[in-house]
C-alpha cells in the first residue's frame, strides 16, 4: 500500500504497472472529471479489498496466537 501511495504523488517507481501508478494516470488524465469510472474505480476498490483482508488476517492471527486474546 505504500508503493501505491507513492506512486499516486510520483514518487515511485515509473516503470511498469501498479494500483498507484493506474490512479496517477486516472488522475493525469482527468479520469473523474471525464466520468471514466473505470479509469479509477479498479484500482480503488483493489486497493481497498488487499488492505481489509490483510487488516482481517492480522486481526485473526493475532486472536490465535496471542493468549490474552482467546476468549475462554
Amino acid at each position: 500500500m505504500g508503493e501505491a501511495g507513492l506512486s499516486l504523488i510520483g514518487l515511485g517507481p515509473t516503470q511498469g504497472i501498479s494500483l498507484g501508478l493506474m490512479l496517477q494516470w486516472s488522475v493525469l488524465m482527468d479520469g473523474i472529471r471525464r466520468g471514466l469510472w473505470w479509469w479509477f474505480v479498479p484500482p480503488g476498490i483493489a486497493i481497498v479489498a488487499v488492505t481489509a483482508s490483510l487488516m482481517v488476517i492480522s486481526t485473526t492471527m493475532d486472536e490465535v496466537f496471542n493468549p490474552r486474546l482467546r476468549e475462554e
